[in-house]
């Protein structure tokens, strides 16, 4: 579901379907973010820094150092931003600071505009998902560098629930594992920021 999708339940139905409304723009955080899909789905670490051996490993695909840095640096910034929005959702904080570190516009807006909708009806995310996340393609030859991302997405052990209760808030037959891509940019300070992804529910790997 992309986020004219999600706009529109949110505007379009009563209060009565506010929750699922908060539901569906947790997809759209969800497709905040990245490159194949594997049988085995891992749960990477957040933001593993850009070192001569990562670097020397990427190269061992006979990449030149730029674009073996700029795969290395693009993966981080996904799998920082992951992290960083799994804390985020467990307590619908769109204030989270960590977010900005790794995302950028638009998808650090739509992220904090899906975590908001949650607070507003009082939903936050329970458990963790795990991903397996791969830069397909890198653009080292001018500035801003760029990469693309693709990533099998299981959401299957977190869920969206209400905060008092606990109950579930899950949208029913929403598929949890899918494709994700998204757009990795290298800003002018050094930062590799995640820009733009999308979720490809109907696309399951």
């Amino acid at each position: 579901m992309d986020r004219e999708e999600a706009a529109l339940i949110i505007t379009t139905t009563g209060p009565h379907h506010r929750a699922r409304a908060a539901t569906a723009m947790v997809a759209v955080a969800l497709a905040a973010a990245l490159a194949a899909c594997s049988s085995n789905d891992v749960t990477t670490a957040p933001s593993a820094p850009v070192t001569p051996s990562s670097v020397a490993d990427a190269q061992s695909s006979g990449e030149n150092a730029e674009a073996a840095a700029a795969r290395v640096g693009a993966l981080a910034a996904y799998n920082g931003y992951r992290e960083a929005h799994i804390a985020a959702s467990a307590n619908s904080d769109a204030a989270n600071r960590d977010l900005a570190r790794y995302a950028a516009g638009p998808l650090l807006s739509e992220t904090r505009y899906a975590l908001t909708v949650l607070r507003d009806q009082g939903l936050i995310t329970v458990g963790r998902p795990s991903w397996n996340a791969k830069v397909t393609a890198v653009d080292a030859t001018s500035r801003p560098f760029t990469a693309q991302i693709e990533d099998c997405f299981d959401g299957t052990n977190w869920n969206t629930v209400h905060k008092d209760t606990k109950k579930s808030a899950a949208v029913k037959g929403q598929a949890k594992r899918y494709l994700v891509t998204a757009d990795v940019t290298m800003y002018d300070d050094g930062r590799w920021l995640v820009r733009q992804a999308k979720a490809h529910r109907d696309r399951p790997c």
